[in-house]
């Protein structure tokens, strides 16, 4: 199996053995194990991006800033292709050349949301939704027609680059991007929240991130097409589950922990929603380690078991 041990980091992110870190590539183990030379998902991209920004910290990589790197719900997608895209379209021939078209002023709209957006898909954020349904309609077109410069082996996570696709194709998916919002009834700037959450009995948990494909590292995918629910998690999710980050201090272990589904399934159960809540608000929870820490834990509880006929087991 794979191996590389390192001092500034190791990273999977989904992806294959060769890049676990780009400056000491893996090779030569059978197919099984994973592909080389072949091109990298936009979550890895943005992974070994993340990683490569908490290496730059002069004080080392403190729990904090890895706490905020694992829920960062930037877009890769967005990130690299988002302006040399609005670029092609908003800035081109696209709109002059119909210049009665009544979706015309949709596009301008939709041009105007999405070069204000932050790239984020936070619960606040505005654009998201409009850029994901975009950005899944650009991956119709053959990488060939779509990057202005091709994957490249030797440059595996600078590459695919740029937008190289005719104006007027990209303009055409982005109407039917806009068509899909106004199906789902959501404004162009609708925020994240309304497009994407769980539902806890009658409670709706709005979520942040998105899918493998749009490059989002915070994972929180709907396994069904874009419709009038928007992207519910309720039915077949995809995406964080439990996450922890794991300090070996000198006084101990210190582990932060989240859990996005909660820890039951029972719609009656007081944990069918809380840890949900607690991950919504990207509020990680300090896990009691210690057999000090954990007596001193206030939710403590006790239950001793016994089989038949065994001895009473002593508190």
């Amino acid at each position: 199996m794979p191996a590389l041990l390192r001092r500034d980091y190791v990273g999977n992110f989904n992806g294959s053995y060769w890049l676990s870190n780009p400056a000491a590539p893996l090779s030569g183990l059978p197919q099984i194990a994973g592909a080389t030379g072949t091109p990298q998902s936009l979550r890895t991209r943005l992974g070994h991006t993340i990683a490569a920004q908490l290496q730059r910290d002069p004080h080392g990589v403190s729990a904090d800033a890895l706490g905020a790197a694992a829920l960062d719900s930037r877009s890769m997608s967005a990130l690299l292709f988002k302006k040399p895209a609005l670029d092609r379209v908003c800035k081109s021939e696209a709109l002059a050349a119909m210049p009665t078209d009544p979706s015309n002023g949709e596009l301008r709209a939709a041009c105007k949301v999405l070069a204000a957006w932050d790239d984020t898909a936070a619960a606040d954020a505005t654009g998201a939704t409009l850029w994901d349904e975009w950005w899944r309609r650009l991956q119709t077109i053959a990488p060939a027609q779509l990057y202005a410069v091709q994957f490249d082996p030797t440059q595996p996570l600078t590459t695919p680059a740029g937008i190289a696709a005719d104006s007027v194709k990209l303009a055409a998916t982005l109407r039917d991007a806009i068509a899909a919002l106004k199906h789902a009834g959501l404004a162009l700037d609708a925020p994240r929240s309304a497009a994407l959450y769980v539902q806890r009995n009658a409670e709706r948990i709005a979520l942040f991130g998105g899918c493998d494909a749009g490059g989002y590292f915070t994972a929180a995918c709907a396994a069904h097409p874009f419709d009038a629910s928007g992207y519910s998690m309720n039915v077949n999710p995809i995406g964080d589950t439990y996450l922890q980050i794991v300090r070996f201090a000198e006084n101990g272990v210190v582990a932060r922990t989240l859990l996005a589904s909660s820890a039951s399934d029972d719609p009656a159960s007081p944990h069918y929603a809380d840890a949900t809540r607690d991950y919504a608000a990207q509020r990680w929870l300090t896990m009691p380690f210690t057999e000090e820490a954990i007596e001193r834990d206030p939710a403590l509880s006790i239950q001793l078991l016994s089989s038949p006929g065994a001895p009473t087991p002593k508190q």
